[in-house]
């Protein structure tokens, strides 16, 4: 009887079934992710197939799609702005802005070990835009693979402006805020991606004649919101020919509302014009990264007077 028994036991034992499984066909969903460049974006966990969770994740190599070189920018550490709180109009000096903000060594791309999310940062701005491939190596109690080409990374331009909207124009009474008549307008724009930080605004008549606003022939609307209203951290200029306003490296510029949100409200008052009526035009406008941008906004429907 102790023979059987022990027989039994053995038995037993012998087929006790294996803990855990490991696929050989996890992936991840989508594909390919797509990134804009300079900006965060993050992928799905890796699907395991079935597998036993948790799956530890070890990133291995990032490569160039197209060359098939190894792409070691993605893992470099450069300084990124993190943001340790909310900036608000309190916070209307950069002294104070930058205590708000801290420079912290940041790579272009990580993996979450646990579940192996992939995470670019705005470091990407820094890398160059095209199609990139990763290795990672997936692991659980059972096992560990290698998974060659797990994801691709589409790493495409960032828009250095943008425009909310079509800007609008008007032209209006003199003296008083009443007979508005929708007038065409466009805005122009130059990027210096190596200048200094700053807005350049034109005013420009159907003949290209540019406004002085330095003469008051460009102004603010009244209480309305402007550039210089979302940005208390430099002054106004006014020059000959344009409107200057440097602005803080914190993107998207601006980041701080003003009366009507984030629209800014020009005039060109009438006294200026040979239709004696004042020209008014508004745009919400916003920058994504440094450099000089020279607005030119065209008023097709006045002519400046000599």
């Amino acid at each position: 009887m102790l023979f059987i028994a022990s027989f039994t036991s053995m038995f037993i034992y012998s087929c006790k079934p294996e803990e855990g499984y490991i696929s050989d066909y996890m992936y991840y969903r989508p594909k390919v992710l797509v990134a804009l460049q300079g900006v965060t974006t993050a992928s799905t966990s890796i699907e395991l197939d079935g597998g036993t969770g948790p799956a530890s994740v070890k990133l291995l190599e990032v490569r160039n799609k197209r060359t098939g070189k190894p792409a070691p920018e993605f893992t470099q550490e450069y300084e990124v702005p993190q943001y340790l709180s909310e900036v608000t109009h309190a916070d209307s000096t950069l002294e104070l802005l930058f205590k708000k903000i801290a420079l912290k060594p940041t790579p272009a791309l990580s993996v979450n070990e646990v579940g192996g999310r992939i995470g670019l940062s705005p470091a990407t701005a820094n890398v160059d835009t095209g199609m990139y491939t990763l290795d990672v190596q997936v692991s659980n109690l059972k096992g560990t693979r290698i998974l060659r080409n797990a994801i691709d990374i589409h790493l495409v331009p960032m828009e250095s402006y943008r425009f909310q909207g079509a800007p609008f124009a008007s032209h209006s009474n003199l003296g008083s805020e009443d007979g508005f008549i929708n007038a065409e307008t466009s805005v122009n724009v130059r990027r210096v991606p190596s200048g200094e930080d700053k807005i350049i605004l034109k005013f420009v008549d159907r003949n290209g004649n540019v406004f002085n606003p330095k003469n008051g022939e460009v102004v603010h609307r009244g209480d309305r919101g402007n550039l210089a209203k979302m940005n208390p951290y430099y002054p106004e200029e006014r020059t000959d020919t344009a409107l200057v306003y440097k602005f803080p490296k914190k993107f998207p510029f601006p980041f701080l509302t003003s009366t009507n949100g984030f629209l800014s409200y020009y005039r060109v008052p009438g006294r200026f014009v040979d239709i004696n009526r004042n020209a008014n035009v508004a745009f919400e406008f916003y920058i994504n990264g440094p450099g000089t941008y020279v607005l030119t906004v065209n008023l097709p429907f006045v002519g400046r007077k000599p």
